[in-house]
């Protein structure tokens, strides 16, 4: 049995699209996961895929344990919409503050801190929040994917990561 991971994002979509149009003859010997980001990478660093899309963290943290597809990959270039930090306070003033991060992507987590500290800010805490069951309250939260393109908050400033 292979087991191939899929990302549930949209954006990931054309990856999974020809399995989808398979049929269960033709998908014999295959297992389809279909989930976030960060469960994913923890599946195929742990060996429970045979092969998935993983984040770019997790190839750089294991280089050694992955080959790359040529030509192949999500990124993007600018505005995308959906990796947001979400902050009741100016980007600027999130020293001394704790930042709730998506347990979803340790690389959109990675930018996030590098885009404040190019902004000046190194002062801060993450907790990481459980994506699944949505955007919590707080000062500033990070958020991907289906969660930052379509859930509704209360924060009074939305930041795109891509844009940024």
């Amino acid at each position: 049995m292979l087991k191939v991971g899929f990302i549930s994002y949209l954006n990931a979509y054309p990856f999974y699209y020809p399995f989808q149009k398979m049929t269960s003859e033709e998908l014999k010997g295959w297992e389809l996961v279909i989930d976030r980001p960060g469960k994913l990478n923890r599946m195929i660093h742990d060996g429970e895929l045979d092969v998935s899309l993983v984040s770019f963290m997790e190839y750089a943290s294991n280089p050694e344990k992955y080959l790359l597809v040529p030509d192949i990959g999500l990124s993007s270039k600018g505005y995308v919409d959906s990796v947001r930090l979400l902050s009741e306070v100016p980007l600027t003033e999130l020293n001394y503050e704790e930042i709730l991060v998506t347990s979803a992507s340790a690389t959109s987590v990675a930018v996030m801190k590098i885009l404040l500290h190019e902004n000046g800010v190194d002062k801060f805490r993450c907790k990481t929040y459980e994506a699944a069951l949505g955007i919590p309250e707080g000062v500033a939260a990070l958020t991907i994917g289906d969660e930052a393109l379509t859930e509704k908050t209360n924060y009074k400033y939305s930041y795109d990561l891509g844009e940024i």
